[in-house]
């Protein structure tokens, strides 16, 4: 499927209530975050088929980075490239912005997900698809939401 990514508002993640967890659509309007869509033709309506939502934060030494808080394609456009190209998409805007990393938090137990996933479906897998490494906390700081938490372990965007 041809698809293009555009800025999604508030406004449009409200037409994904059903899909999307509230908290994506709530923080779309904040100051921070950014939200990505994938837009497709199915049945000739454009149709968003996959989301990814970012948030721009800055350490301690003053370094700016990304924190990638949410990725999700359609169950039945999965496969097809659209994820990657989000979040390729979020490495290009950064990349123009001159932020150098990217984070994001997976649960170190396979089975504490926020979001449902299939047993043929591996997050892990795709995020290192998309050029994440695993990462020390240090390297982030303390300036991500819960990085308190033991459950997580932290991976990086290499710039690709």
């Amino acid at each position: 499927m041809r698809t293009g990514i555009y800025t999604l508002d508030k406004e449009d993640l409200e037409t994904m209530t059903d899909i999307l967890p509230d908290f994506v659509i709530e923080r779309s309007n904040e100051p921070g975050y950014f939200s990505l869509g994938a837009v497709g033709k199915v049945d000739g309506e454009d149709v968003i088929v996959g989301v990814a939502q970012f948030y721009i934060d800055i350490n301690a030494s003053g370094e700016c980075f990304a924190y990638l808080i949410y990725s999700y394609v359609i169950d039945e456009f999965r496969r097809d490239g659209i994820g990657t190209k989000l979040i390729d998409k979020i490495g290009s805007i950064l990349k123009k912005s001159d932020i150098r990393m990217c984070v994001a938090r997976l649960p170190i137990k396979k089975d504490v997900f926020l979001y449902s996933i299939t047993p043929k479906e591996n997050v892990e897998d795709f995020i290192k698809a998309c050029d994440f490494i695993a990462t020390k906390e240090e390297i982030v700081g303390e300036t991500l939401p819960d990085s308190t938490d033991k459950n997580t372990k932290y991976v990086r965007l290499t710039g690709r």
